[in-house]
């Protein structure tokens, strides 16, 4: 949700800024483990005397969870020692599809090996997805929030179809906000009427240089849109500049919701994978 800050008691809200605003009131419990900021990795990588190359990743200074992924191989001596270093360093530290930027990278080798770029990319994917799985398993959710009572109401008593209110939770989130009147979603086929199928800024006044705003003379009268037997009807609101395209439910559509059978949906928890 984007908003513009600081807020001003000038400032206006859509009924979906709304809507998550009372949503973040009502339950403000909704942390992640951090991930939606970029989170340091220091990077150490050993051979060992058996031949085998340990990465071990740190979320944090070394101070915070890690994982370590090992890749067995015969290593050879790199003939440009200096290269293959650097290209070590570079296929460890390529960290931008993951929540995690390099920090300190540390190589601890007797002498710099050789190794294919799959190998490597493969020992970095690895320690990555153990560093995340550490992370998780360390974390402890904080406790929930208790939600705000009374709750904070909606500005308005009444909701159009335009609200796209389409289930039962999401009513029950609107009636808890004093919201009096919900008409249902226009997926529901309740509106049997002409209505707004869709609001849009693109103006087909505008495209054709008969915008009231810029040509004078001109009124906002209504147009038509004809597609095959299908004829919608356009209306602007220039004051909001915006243009509504009208239609209303399709015969054979309404008939299919009075021959339609509500059935009750049960979903079952997925079960938890066995270590």
């Amino acid at each position: 949700m984007a908003l513009t800050w600081p807020l001003t008691p000038a400032t206006r809200f859509t009924e979906g800024q709304v809507a998550s605003l009372l949503a973040l009131l009502d339950d403000k419990a909704g942390r992640v483990i951090g991930y939606e900021n970029e989170q340091p990795a220091d990077i150490a990588a050993t051979v060992s005397a058996l031949g085998s190359l340990a990465a071990r990743f740190a979320s944090g200074m070394w101070t915070q969870p890690s994982a370590t992924a090992t890749l067995t191989a015969a290593f050879e001596p790199a003939q440009n020692a200096e290269r293959a270093l650097a290209t070590l360093r570079e296929h460890l530290a390529k960290l931008g599809n993951t929540i995690f930027t390099v920090g300190e990278i540390v190589l601890e080798l007797p002498a710099a090996p050789f190794l294919p770029a799959s190998q490597l990319n493969g020992l970095r994917r690895e320690a990555v997805e153990h560093l995340e799985a550490a992370r998780f398993k360390a974390h402890t959710r904080p406790p929930r929030a208790a939600a705000i009572e009374p709750p904070v109401p909606y500005p308005q008593d009444a909701l159009s179809y335009l609200a796209n209110v389409s289930n039962d939770q999401a009513r029950a989130f609107y009636a808890k906000h004093g919201v009096k009147l919900i008409d249902a979603a226009y997926e529901a086929n309740e509106e049997r009427d002409d209505v707004s199928l869709m609001i849009t800024k693109h103006c087909l006044r505008y495209s054709f240089n008969l915008c009231p705003k810029e040509v004078k003379g001109i009124r906002p009268d209504p147009m038509q849109l004809v597609n095959g037997d299908e004829t919608l009807t356009l209306k602007f609101d220039c004051k909001r500049c915006e243009m509504h395209v009208i239609g209303a439910l399709r015969p054979h559509v309404a008939k299919m919701r009075d021959t339609v059978v509500a059935h009750k949906v049960s979903f079952v928890p997925r079960a938890t994978a066995r270590n």
